[in-house]
């Protein structure tokens, strides 16, 4: 049967179009196998060339010792270099240190997952427990993800900083999960769940995570009241921050009549259609801007890509859990940690109010630089975009918790001469600014810093590029030349991967160069055409019925029409003659009178 999934490979699968891409890859793996033995090959050739040379010259050979020492260390050398390579290439290990269930009690467990570069540099610095010049992360998903979705997000970004840390975990309630029936599953208990989780892995010798190293929050959605429950409850001094991404602050009575509407949808769909519950909730995901950019189908594959094998009960559960966070505005001006929060412009869960929440009790500060100084100090950056800013927005975000992970923002704010606008700085009228949008009035208004910020260092082109790329080789440069086992491969894996983006982002995208999005255009050209001939098809049928209907509706308008004129001819000419009948019998009686009394009184 046909399917609405977009895919590279139609479905059902066809041995024609499926033989020939197993065939390419398989061929694309012998071709580098077949590179490798040809430099072997040329090795050993120059190896027995070096032989004859030195058994046709025997009086030399005193003299030529060292040279043939010398040559078969060389050739020794490239031989384990191309083996090294390649054993790199086909073994390359995932930066995933430690993956565990957490029990918290009897009736509760969650799993969790430590995620460290596990290099030999890593091995070698963790032994020697040397600090790295960048912080730890613990992510606080939104209500309805999954820890692996994360996981997949910041694999490329770990693999380039060896030592870090990132634990991501599984809240109960979510996938994986197992929880009682009696919990209340609010910001509060999932708080104290991850406190005992980090108490639990403080002392944990196979995945070991440290509170005291510094670290960021980093939360999303109703992530977001967990970690500031927990931030406010710890006050542990060495949280550098949080960063929170469409953050909330509390349950508004838009928020808590979008999670009743999901409660009672949910509750109705059944356990054979998962996908039902993930319909509804995407609605409320996406900015509009995005879905006129990318189809919804697309973009609701790609959400639905991670598995994430959520129970109808949790869900249910969760969204009562929700319901009964506890307020976090209060708590908040005893968080003495920075507070960058970022939030979508067109963000239609969770509105963009609750970003001025953050300011309350606390300093605002109108540039990252600025809140990265420490203490209650609070950062609002606006991105167009809707719920999903990681999803929407996946390169901007990764690059900017990067950035804040790394401490580029300590060096721009160490800087002599920092690169800021010489406007004056203004500040962002949440309020005013969420009554425009409401409203649909709101007008465009002059960039401020921020705004200018995220032109320059977060999105693409930006003409800060040089800075981030020579401040992320010297952190890289310095760890490394604090490792015992340098190697030169872990310095040049950072230059090797700019150069590949430079030259994929000035060359322009050529789909024939690629036969797989060839194959997949044709399919969907194919799809589209059946699809619009079955649509004729259908158009033709019911306007060939509507227009017999219209006939035969007309045909019996006619013969109404003409029936309605005969019946009416007969009847009026029926009640003429009666009326003439009746007036001519009144005109007798009338003159039969007259005449008897004008006789009565000739008389008289």
């Amino acid at each position: 049967e046909e399917t609405d999934v977009d895919g590279f490979l139609p479905m059902p699968l066809e041995g024609s179009k499926l033989i020939p891409s197993v065939e390419k890859a398989s061929s694309q793996y012998l071709e580098s196998v077949r590179l490798v033995e040809i430099r072997l090959k040329a090795a050993n050739a120059k190896v027995s060339d070096q032989k004859e040379k030195q058994q046709s010259k025997p009086a030399d050979a005193p003299k030529n010792h060292e040279s043939a020492k010398k040559a078969k260390s060389t050739s020794r050398s490239s031989k384990a270099s191309i083996k090294g390579q390649l054993a790199d290439k086909l073994k390359k290990k995932d930066p995933i240190a430690y993956e565990s269930v957490f029990q918290y009690d009897e009736d509760t467990s969650f799993p969790y997952a430590i995620l460290e570069n596990c290099s030999d540099e890593s091995a070698s610095a963790s032994s020697e427990s040397q600090p790295t010049p960048w912080c730890n992360l613990i992510v606080c998903q939104d209500v309805f993800d999954t820890n692996e979705r994360f996981k997949i997000f910041f694999l490329p970004m770990l693999s380039r900083y060896t030592g870090m840390k990132i634990l991501l975990w599984n809240y109960p309630g979510q996938a994986f999960t197992s929880f009682s029936e009696d919990s209340n599953l609010n910001n509060k208990y999932h708080a104290d769940c991850l406190s005992k989780l980090l108490d639990h892995l403080k002392h944990n010798d196979k995945g070991k995570f440290d509170l005291d190293q510094r670290f960021f929050f980093l939360a999303h959605g109703s992530g977001a009241a967990i970690a500031t429950y927990f931030a406010a409850t710890r006050r542990l001094t060495s949280l550098k921050g949080i960063v929170l991404v469409n953050g909330l602050s509390h349950v508004d009575s838009h928020y808590a009549s979008v999670f009743h509407d999901c409660r009672n949808v949910f509750s109705c769909s059944p356990e054979s259609r998962p996908d039902l519950p993930v319909y509804f909730y995407a609605r409320f995901l996406f900015s509009p801007s995005y879905l006129s950019k990318t189809s919804s189908s697309l973009a609701l594959n790609v959400y639905t890509a991670v598995h994430n094998p959520i129970t109808l009960n949790g869900r249910m559960r969760l969204c009562q859990g929700v319901l009964d966070h506890v307020d976090t505005r209060p708590l908040l001006k005893e968080i003495g940690s920075p507070i960058i929060s970022i939030h979508g412009e067109n963000a239609t869960l969770v509105r963009a109010m609750h970003s001025s929440e953050f300011l309350n009790g606390r300093r605002s500060c109108e540039t990252i630089p600025q809140a990265l100084r420490g203490g209650n100090r609070t950062a609002i950056l606006m991105m167009k975009g809707g719920h999903e800013l990681f999803q929407e927005k996946k390169y901007h975000i990764s690059l900017l918790i990067e950035q804040i992970l790394t401490g580029f923002h300590d060096k721009i704010r160490a800087s002599p001469n920092p690169a800021v606008d010489t406007n004056p700085l203004q500040e962002v009228d949440l309020p005013k600014y969420c009554e425009r949008r409401e409203a649909k009035v709101f007008k465009q208004q002059a960039k401020k810093f921020e705004d200018k910020f995220i032109d320059q260092v977060v999105q693409e082109g930006r003409k800060g590029q040089q800075s981030w790329d020579k401040y992320q080789d010297e952190i890289m440069t310095d760890h490394q030349s604090n490792l015992q086992n340098k190697s030169p491969s872990q310095s040049n894996v950072l230059q090797k991967e700019k150069d590949q983006k430079a030259v994929e982002e000035n060359k322009e995208f050529d789909p024939n160069e690629y036969p797989e999005v060839k194959e997949y255009m044709a399919w969907r050209i194919k799809r589209h055409k059946k699809r619009l001939a079955a649509l004729d098809r259908s158009a033709r049928t019911i306007q060939c019925a509507l227009r017999c209907f219209m006939a035969k509706t007309m045909m019996s308008r006619l013969r109404k029409r003409a029936s309605v004129t005969l019946v009416q001819s007969h009847v009026r000419g029926m009640f003429g003659r009666e009326i003439y009948r009746m007036k001519k019998k009144e005109l007798w009686a009338a003159m039969y009178v007259q005449r008897a009394i004008r006789g009565h009184r000739g008389r008289c």
